[in-house]
């Protein structure tokens, strides 16, 4: 198996922005998005950020010089056009979204005698007391029906006694009240995984992409999954975006998915696809051995 051993790039946008005025100033949008740590609202943050990088285009672009917009109108159509490239393509942006509504539901409950039963069923749960743990678990959703990190924990309890089905069951009534919930997203596409369920996995696998982009775990996923189903172009661009997301936050599941990027190429070397292979690995600035 032919290791990794250079990344050229650090990270690669899934989405690749044309170049007509809009979609330039969309593209600067992003970039100035994925930078920004400090605006908390996001609607102002997608206006700063389109306002700055229309400016930016404008003036280091003499190609754009006509596109500049002085009426009310023309202006107002521009922003409009802008933001909707930015909000269907820009990755930095679903992901601070996905992040935003987070802090709203994972978190603990308003109610105290919730977050009690809760944190009894982490110390049972660590003592490997797990029908101990489910029954606090339940309480604690008895008294905070939208209590999500409380479904998230008694599915991890589920799924530690090997009670899968009920594991299944609870992610799924977590992601009923947090569809973004990315614990959740994750845990129930490795269950279906297990269970040798490969189109209900990639479902979930791919929902976790959708809502975090910028999440490695949803492409290795993704990976494992259409390797297994014999997709193996789609198994080598989600690895190699998950090798590129892993490297830039220097994680050690980098391996993983140097391995996984191995059995894909002998795969499609056994299909007669290794060219394919070599074009699109180059296409991601990715250089193997």
């Amino acid at each position: 198996m032919n290791k990794l051993i250079t990344l050229i790039f650090l990270f690669i946008s899934i989405i690749v922005f044309g170049q007509t005025y809009e979609e330039k100033i969309a593209k600067k949008s992003c970039e100035c998005i994925s930078k920004d740590s400090e605006t908390d609202n996001l609607n102002d943050l997608l206006k700063k950020c389109i306002i700055s990088s229309k400016i930016d285009v404008e003036n280091n672009d003499t190609s754009e010089k006509d596109n500049r917009q002085f009426t009310v109108e023309g202006i107002r159509k521009t922003f409009s056009d802008v933001s909707k490239l930015v909000i269907e393509k820009c990755p930095s942006l679903r992901t601070k979204v996905s992040e935003k509504k987070k802090q709203e539901f994972y978190r603990l409950s308003d109610n105290q005698k919730a977050n009690k039963y809760f944190e009894k069923g982490n110390q049972l749960r660590d003592k490997k007391q797990f029908e101990l743990a489910i029954e606090q678990y339940k309480k604690a959703i008895k008294k905070d029906k939208e209590f999500v990190m409380a479904y998230d924990h008694l599915g991890v309890a589920y799924r530690m006694k090997n009670d899968l089905k009920n594991a299944i069951k609870t992610y799924k009534k977590s992601l009923e009240i947090f569809p973004e919930g990315d614990f959740s997203l994750l845990n129930i596409a490795a269950i279906y995984s297990m269970k040798e369920n490969e189109t209900e996995a990639q479902k979930f696998y791919q929902n976790l992409i959708n809502f975090y982009p910028e999440n490695p775990e949803g492409y290795y996923g993704n990976g494992k999954i259409n390797l297994i189903l014999g997709n193996n172009e789609i198994a080598l661009k989600n690895t190699l975006q998950s090798i590129i997301l892993y490297n830039n936050q220097n994680s050690n599941k980098i391996l993983d998915a140097e391995n996984l990027l191995g059995f894909i190429q002998a795969k499609m070397k056994d299909d007669i696809e290794l060219d394919k292979f070599n074009k699109i690995t180059k296409e991601y600035n990715v250089k193997l051995k």
